[in-house]
């Protein structure tokens, strides 16, 4: 609807009503023929037709978004389709039936999951991998006993357990040692543990009176 002007040429351009664009009869092709569902010219009203949505919807035209029969003839048209793929015999069976009904089952048990079951999903599979890694180091401990058992091995065996020792025997010297207080104790962050006190203080203490 366009609004008064003085001048036509000024006034601002407004584009036609929406509704006014949307055609209230639509032309169904089976209807021109049909003696007992059909009528003059095929029109019928756009009551008559499936409206299209979806994403099917996107291959009309705006305002154009009607099935191209009615629904009568395009009922009909299904069924005369059924019909004839059933008499040339390339319905599906009903085995294939049921295993198309357990692929949609499937599919929509994806869509209805949520984040929550995912997320919980995916601790359980870190859980059980957690398992398997440490089911493989019993096998692989196994491995090694059963390697370290044979007779061609036992140097190799001598030397890691005397190996294993002396690192024991170190370690434990230097615990005893920071114990008694010869090594300043390592601080959780990885550097030198702060003194306690006011710094003035501890100058004074260290300069000796003259």
């Amino acid at each position: 609807m366009t609004l008064p002007a003085d001048d036509e040429e000024q006034a601002p351009y407004r584009p036609p009503d929406y509704a006014a664009r949307i055609d209230d009869r639509r032309v169904c092709p089976d209807c021109r023929n049909d003696p007992v569902h059909g009528s003059e010219g095929g029109w019928r009203p756009v009551s008559a037709f499936r409206l299209v949505t979806g994403k099917a919807a996107a291959r009309y035209k705006d305002g154009r978004r009607y099935a191209a029969y009615c629904r009568h003839h395009e009922n009909q048209r299904m069924r005369e389709g059924i019909a004839a793929k059933r008499a040339a015999g390339i319905m599906p069976t009903d085995a294939q039936r049921e295993r198309q009904r357990a692929s949609n089952r499937r599919s929509d048990a994806k869509r209805r999951r949520t984040n929550k079951r995912r997320e919980a999903e995916q601790r359980w599979k870190a859980k059980t991998s957690l398992e398997h890694q440490a089911a493989i180091r019993d096998r692989a401990h196994a491995r090694y006993r059963d390697w370290a058992a044979r007779p061609e091995n036992r140097e190799h065996r001598k030397a890691y357990r005397a190996r294993w020792y002396r690192e024991k025997v170190e370690r434990e010297k230097v615990e005893r040692e920071i114990a008694a207080g010869l090594h300043p104790s390592p601080s959780p962050s990885g550097g030198a543990k702060p003194e306690s006190g006011n710094t003035r203080e501890r100058e004074n203490a260290r300069t000796p009176d003259h």
